[in-house]
Parts: C-alpha cells; structure tokens; sequence
C-alpha cells in the first residue's frame, strides 16, 4: 500500500487489525462523493469502538478509553470502595504504617527528619513493628542491615513519599508534620478514604520507574486500570508472580523481557545458566513488573506473596495471590467484568 507520494505507507502495518480492515475496504470500493465516504467510516469506525478486541484483553476501544482516562474516583469505571470500615482493611499494610506515620506526626512536635530529609530511624523501627508486612519482607531487611533507614525499607519508603505527594504529611523545620487533611483522615471512620488515596497516588501520582532502578519511567504505569480489572475475574490460586503477569497484561512478551534484561545484564546468572536453555530462564522474566505492579498490590494488602526456592539457590521467587479485600475494595460495572470474564474463559480453552 502507498501513500499519495507513491513510498510505502509504513504506518499501515502499525494500525490495528480492525481499522486495516477498514482502510482495506475503502481501497477497494469505488465512491460516488465524499459524503459517500464519510458516512462509510463513520458507520464501520463507530462498529469498530464498540466490538471487544483481543489486543485490549477483550474489551472495545471506546470500553478502554473510558478505563483508562478515568480519575478511579469520580470518571471511568473503576471505583474504590471509601466506606470500608477500618476492621475490613486490617490486612492494607501501607494504611496501617500510615496511620500510625499520621498519627505521630499530628504531635505538637511531629517526627524528627534526619539530615537527608528522610524518617528517623527509631521511627521506621515503629513502622516495621506496627503492622506484619508482606511475608519475608521485615527479615531480609533484618538480614542485610544492622540498622534500618528508611530506604532499607522499601515500603517504608515509599509511603513516606506518597503521603507528602498526596499533601497529607509536610517537612517544616526539621520536622514531619501532618497537614490538616492528614489529620482528619485518621478519624476511623475515614480509613476507606485514606486507602483510596493511597491506592491512587500510587499508580496514578507516584512515579512506578522509582521501584527497581531500571528505567527513570514505567512504560506500563498507564495501563494499571486494565490490569486491575483483570485481576477481578482471576481466582485465588498461589502462582508465581511471573506467571500472573501474562494473565492480567494483553502484551507481555515474556521473551521480549528476558532479552531485554539479558541485554541490560550481560553478566546475570552467567555462571548458573551456562548450560540452561532461554527456555528454563523465566525466572527473572517480568522482573519490573512483578516489583513495580504486582508487589505494590502487596503492601496494600491486595495481594498476598509468599517466597519459594527459585531455579537458583540463591534467588528465591515470589508466589502470589488475589486477597479478598480485592474484591470488595476494587470494584467494576458488570459490562468490563463480563468483557474480562469472557477472555479469560478464551484463553484457558485448549
């Protein structure tokens, strides 16, 4: 196919199938006027919006647009659950160390910040006592450090930095303090409110490239939406957390991920898998998304993860499973449930 210039359309091949289709029928009908050919593509395109593609997990174009530019509050479809009575939510690590972050920082004189702007020590020692964390998380931690920062402690981390992103904790004076809006959603009856906030600031505000130091950006950060919505319809089996990834992501490559970490990596594994096939290597396939999409479910309590020997001595993997909190917390309007249903029946059929 060429262009008016006569050089070869590359853009073609880039378009997704459907609309091909449609190019390839207007290519091949004669028109009597352009009205002719505008109620055409108006017809076929409006057709096209609306039918499920395999390319967006089974949901239509316009179903995607309005998942994916949606605020998880007040436009699109997925919804947070904010009346979650604070008992329901005991298992959301982050709002637990939250609260109790908030909490101390409502003090007249709020939390010391050491000279790097970060939490003191003997409060991220609180922190780690307040709540049990993700399985083997406080141990390692433990394992590798004599004294705990808060950087030696990811989720710890992390927190401190979507709390002051979501302006519900300021460094004023040498001293972490509660804003005002911080100070009202520790009233208990708000615990659903700060968990929503949490949940979006995460993956909608917060920067997912900062988790593991690979790439400055996660290319893969604005389709959360679509994942999340796929994680609804999957049962509660353990499964490694690689091996979740093709489930709830339409793209993944695991091959494509092995070659890029391989690349990035020469060195990795070199002496273990000397004589292992790319075949038997998935062990660090899907890597950054398991760190920056999947274990951050985890301290929210979402998902739950457990460490099994690896196809190394040394590398343990990650199993992984769905909490019930995800159900209840995060919620979908019966048509996207159905279109994912419906895939994920397609794609379990031999």
């Amino acid at each position: 196919m060429s262009g008016g210039n006569g050089r070869p359309d590359h853009d073609f091949p880039l378009m997704p199938p459907g609309v091909r289709e449609i190019q390839q029928e207007m290519a091949h009908r004669q028109w009597h006027s352009v009205a002719e050919a505008n109620a055409f593509i108006q017809r076929r395109m409006a057709e096209y919006n609306a039918a499920p593609q395999d390319e967006l997990g089974g949901l239509s174009p316009l179903q995607a647009h309005e998942l994916l530019s949606g605020d998880w509050a007040t436009v699109g479809p997925l919804r947070l659950d904010e009346t979650l009575a604070l008992d329901d939510l005991r298992e959301c690590h982050l709002l637990v160390a939250a609260r109790a972050l908030l909490g101390a920082a409502a003090e007249p004189r709020g939390i010391k910040a050491t000279t790097a702007g970060n939490l003191n020590r003997r409060t991220v020692a609180a922190l780690l006592d307040v709540t049990p964390w993700p399985a083997g998380y406080v141990p390692e931690a433990r394992h590798w450090n004599k004294v705990i920062n808060e950087e030696d402690f990811q989720p710890v981390h992390v927190l401190r930095l979507l709390l002051t992103l979501a302006k519900l904790l300021r460094r004023r004076g040498g001293a972490f303090q509660a804003t005002k809006r911080g100070r009202d959603l520790l009233a208990d009856g708000r615990a659903g409110s700060l968990a929503a906030i949490l949940l979006r600031t995460l993956y909608l505000d917060f920067n997912l490239g900062y988790l593991g130091g690979w790439e400055e950006t996660e290319p893969r950060q604005p389709l959360v939406p679509l994942f999340l919505l796929r994680l609804t319809v999957l049962d509660r089996e353990w499964r490694l957390g690689r091996d979740i990834v093709p489930l709830v992501d339409p793209a993944a490559d695991m091959e494509a991920e092995i070659a890029r970490l391989a690349a990035r990596y020469p060195g990795l594994y070199e002496a273990e898998s000397r004589e292992t096939s790319s075949a038997e290597l998935p062990s660090f396939a899907f890597s950054s998304f398991v760190h920056r999409i999947l274990e951050p479910l985890e301290w929210l309590g979402l998902l739950e993860g457990r460490e099994v020997p690896g196809a190394y001595p040394t590398i343990p993997d990650r199993e992984m499973r769905k909490t019930p909190l995800f159900d209840v917390f995060v919620t979908f309007p019966g048509p996207f449930r159905d279109a994912a249903l419906r895939r994920s029946v397609k794609e379990r059929r031999p």
